[in-house]
């Protein structure tokens, strides 16, 4: 797997390792972006990211959009939203998020 960015213990307060959401449980998690596809599914576009660490991944789904500014691979971020299964995956439709600093001022 990838190299993750360290994420500060303070923006991991509360977020539930990604290995460990449940379907139907709104969860809070934190990870870095690996990966951000575009699916234009007819009328219904939507941008999928995907969000790992270290326990594993969960796709993002965001439907209606093409692009959001900042979600893009090695970014890392929190997502907070209702889990859901999809054929033994875990996503999460539209979820709330918060872009954390950019890699580089994590290095030191």
């Amino acid at each position: 797997m990838s190299q993750h960015i360290r994420v500060p213990r303070a923006a991991r307060r509360h977020a539930v390792p990604i290995g460990e959401v449940r379907p139907r449980i709104r969860a809070r998690v934190c990870g870095t972006v690996m990966a951000v596809t575009y699916r234009a599914a007819g009328k219904n576009p939507r941008l999928i990211a995907r969000l790992t660490d270290e326990t594993g991944s969960v796709d993002l789904i965001f439907q209606g959009q093409r692009t959001i500014r900042g979600i893009e691979p090695g970014r890392a971020l929190i997502a907070t939203g209702t889990v859901f299964d999809d054929g033994g995956a875990p996503v999460m439709f539209n979820p709330e998020y918060r872009l954390l600093p950019a890699r580089e001022e994590y290095a030191s």
